[in-house]
């Protein structure tokens, strides 16, 4: 039987997209999930695929993911992180680089060919059941640092009509500048969670928030809308999370304009002053998400079997 391994170092693992997009591989029934420091390739692995670091050479296919959304760039170098692998790419150190946006993928593919593939994202976890009842808070995914997209959700959120919980983040530190700034400039307090914390606590967390706030100006699949889908509990989003944002019946969830406060206020408003609406939607999310796993898991099976074959 034809293996894949799919290698993560150390510290990469706990949350984050490149470890939810690792531990998702664990779906396909090749794949066999290794630390990078302990990586034992064996003579019927055709395919090793690196999260954090680029997989050693052998008698096998290798390919790389690259997790970053690129607008993240000005944070976090991912535009050089970006040319490095593809001068990998060029000398063939790495046979794949794998892109979990769309977009990037088929701008790169139009250039260096075959070699680069869109991974479309999959998901391995165990959540809890939904819950409806004394579901309160909007939680915004992430807020650590004082950009110009985590500026528009926060004033928008303070702009609304929402008032019976401040805005709920996760892995936002006491001296992010928003955070510091939000009761004095937004006249409004958040409630802020360690993002390192156990699966169950986080999903325990998550699932009795009523909205989700994910209107980012970067291209991105988004786990953490995901996440709420999936536990019945929709979002606003912007266009770039495109599986979302794609399904007409959703659209009283989608914001034209991510760098318009008002337009994010406006959903929200309409979401949440309407409760069937509202009720509908949660539904409705829950069902595009399990349709777009099912959906990728098909896709990403293709593209792993067009290389081992």
């Amino acid at each position: 039987m034809n293996k894949i391994i799919a290698i993560i170092p150390q510290k990469c693992l706990g949350f984050g997209g490149a470890f939810t997009c690792y531990e998702g591989l664990s779906l396909i029934p090749e794949v066999e999930l290794q630390m990078f420091e302990n990586f034992q390739p064996t003579l019927d692995t055709k395919l090793v695929i690196g999260f954090g670091l680029t997989p050693p050479k052998g008698n096998y296919w290798t390919a790389f993911v690259f997790c970053s959304p690129i607008l993240q760039c000005e944070f976090s170098d991912e535009l050089n992180l970006l040319n490095g692998k593809i001068q990998e790419v060029n000398k063939g150190i790495l046979d794949y680089l794998f892109f979990l946006h769309v977009s990037s993928a088929e701008a790169l593919k139009s250039i260096w060919g075959e070699k680069i593939k869109w991974l479309l994202p999959l998901f391995n976890k165990k959540l809890p059941e939904p819950q409806f009842e004394d579901r309160k808070g909007i939680c915004c995914g992430g807020i650590k640092r004082g950009n110009k997209n985590n500026y528009n959700q926060a004033l928008a959120m303070a702009i609304s009509d929402y008032k019976e919980e401040p805005l709920i983040t996760f892995g936002a530190s006491t001296k992010t500048v928003l955070l510091r700034l939000s009761k004095d400039l937004f006249k409004q307090n958040w409630k802020s969670y360690d993002w390192v914390q156990p699966n169950n606590k986080y999903y325990n967390i998550l699932r009795k928030v009523k909205l989700g706030l994910q209107v980012s100006l970067s291209e991105s699949f988004c786990y953490f809308t995901l996440e709420l889908a999936l536990l019945k509990i929709p979002s606003i989003v912007s266009k770039t999370v495109y599986w979302y944002a794609n399904e007409p019946k959703l659209k009283h969830c989608v914001v034209e304009n991510p760098d318009d406060p008002l337009e994010i206020a406006e959903k929200i408003n309409f979401v949440l002053n309407n409760e069937s609406l509202y009720l509908e939607l949660c539904e409705i999310s829950y069902k595009v998400a399990q349709k777009t796993l099912a959906k990728n898991l098909n896709e990403v099976k293709k593209i792993f079997g067009g290389i081992i074959k």
